[in-house]
């Protein structure tokens, strides 16, 4: 297959948000992504068991790797939004794009309504579109 070729040598996936469980009502802040050559950035995210609350996976950008000064991304500049609800979200995968041009990206996941949770959630970010092709292989 050759898309698959293509994907496989002009991308590269890095962990978004580690695998949690969240019971609170909290803001949880996930991994800063570089976007620094690529061209398009695509966020993934999955489930398990939603016992309860509500999950609203937000965007911020910076051009500083320390998000210092960081904004939440507009709805413009994004493909798509998330968000999950109580048990009827259990094991789900959803996703996001991201369209807009500052280099540093990472995924906040806002709980309200929470006493038991999601007992696993977790994200990975896509990056595809390399400047430099074919990209390193990270697993050795």
């Amino acid at each position: 297959m050759r898309n698959a070729f293509e994907i496989h040598h002009d991308s590269q996936v890095e962990v978004a948000l580690k695998s949690q469980a969240i019971s609170t009502d909290t803001t949880t802040v996930g991994e800063t992504i570089d976007t620094v050559g690529f061209e398009a950035l695509e966020f993934f995210f999955l489930t398990k068991t939603v016992t309860d609350g509500d999950y609203a996976v937000d965007l911020y950008e910076s051009d500083d790797s320390g998000m210092s000064g960081e904004t939440i991304v507009s709805a413009e500049e994004m493909l798509g939004d998330i968000a999950y609800t109580d048990d009827t979200d259990d094991d789900t995968a959803a996703r996001v794009g991201y369209i807009g041009k500052k280099r540093y990206v990472r995924a906040k996941v806002v709980s309200t309504n929470t006493t038991t949770g999601v007992d696993i959630i977790s994200g990975v970010a896509v990056l595809a579109n390399a400047h430099h092709k074919p990209v390193a292989d990270q697993n050795g």
